[in-house]
């Protein structure tokens, strides 16, 4: 439906043309799609295209530090996301399976994000420091980097019935 395109330029619209607040940005989106996407193939995939369209529209070489370091927060945030959220990757469904099976307790939803969550947010912030300091970006300011951020949400348009039912859905199985 596009909403997963609308929910990482929503993100990025938030947190301004800073190198490393897109960075942060690029995180927060890869947490944020592991609550509605449940694979992180999916995840990937959607965000991919997603963040090389963003870098396009800030000017920005694909072959830039910053660049590097954008996609590598991609693909790095969402399998720390994996592991903190229990609906974000099957192998945690089919773990939660075996723990019933096997030890005859059933772990729920919010146990798994309770101890899972404090791991990810750990990480999430190792990750953004690491990336930082071996991809410094090559300028701490993307000129022009909001205002391309607020053109492509404009050609988006407002949501479609399809992007509404899909957030009440994802909204609703969340809840």
């Amino acid at each position: 439906t596009g909403l997963d395109r609308r929910i990482a330029l929503a993100v990025l619209s938030r947190v301004g043309a800073r190198t490393s607040h897109v960075v942060i940005g690029s995180i927060v989106v890869a947490t944020l799609l592991a609550f509605i996407v449940p694979s992180a193939t999916a995840r990937v995939a959607c965000v991919v295209p997603i963040m090389l369209g963003v870098i396009a529209a800030f000017g920005v070489e694909r072959n830039s530090r910053f660049a590097a370091a954008i996609m590598i927060v991609v693909a790095q945030g969402t399998s720390i996301w994996n592991i903190g959220i229990q609906t974000s990757a099957a192998q945690n469904v089919l773990a939660a399976g075996f723990m019933q099976k096997l030890l005859g307790t059933s772990v729920t939803w919010m146990e798994w994000l309770t101890a899972g969550a404090p791991w990810s947010i750990a990480m999430s912030a190792v990750l953004y420091f690491v990336v930082l300091r071996l991809l410094p970006p090559e300028t701490d300011q993307i000129a022009g980097g909001a205002d391309a951020v607020r053109a492509e949400i404009a050609k988006l348009g407002p949501m479609t019935g399809a992007q509404w039912r899909l957030a009440a859905a994802s909204l609703t199985l969340l809840a």
